[in-house]
């Protein structure tokens, strides 16, 4: 019990502070339309290393926060833990989808990457949602 205590405070301190995210993809569409925001999807697995390395570094660096909270409702999707809408399912992970608020995909990358690389990606993103 105890264990499980630990790892659920860890959790939550992964994806706890100042992002966040959502694990109900419909839920985080609806409030992406209200908000007038694109959605972010970042899509893991829990048994990838890649994942783990981008949720501890990158996706808290302060930029990166900055940057998605301002233009994006973010959702979070395990592979084993979540339903993940087919037309985001894919092999390879992690991903990175970003989508207008109608749901279309307008720009994904996939792998890890360290923050002053991710964030040109979202620059690329959020640029082309705008237009």
């Amino acid at each position: 019990m105890k264990k499980i205590i630990i790892l659920l405070v860890f959790t939550l301190s992964l994806f706890g502070g100042d992002l966040n995210w959502s694990h109900d993809y419909d839920e985080s569409v609806e409030k992406a339309q209200e908000q007038k925001k694109g959605v972010y999807v970042l899509i893991t697995s829990d048994y990838c290393k890649w994942c783990k390395k981008f949720e501890k570094s990158t996706a808290v660096d302060k930029d990166i926060l900055k940057k998605l909270n301002k233009n994006y409702v973010l959702v979070h999707l395990s592979r084993e833990r979540h339903d993940i809408p087919a037309s985001l399912k894919t092999r390879p992970v992690p991903i990175h989808h970003f989508l207008n608020n109608d749901e279309k995909i307008v720009y994904s990358t996939i792998g890890y990457m360290e923050a002053n690389d991710f964030v040109k990606h979202i620059d690329k993103a959020t640029k082309k949602i705008n237009r």
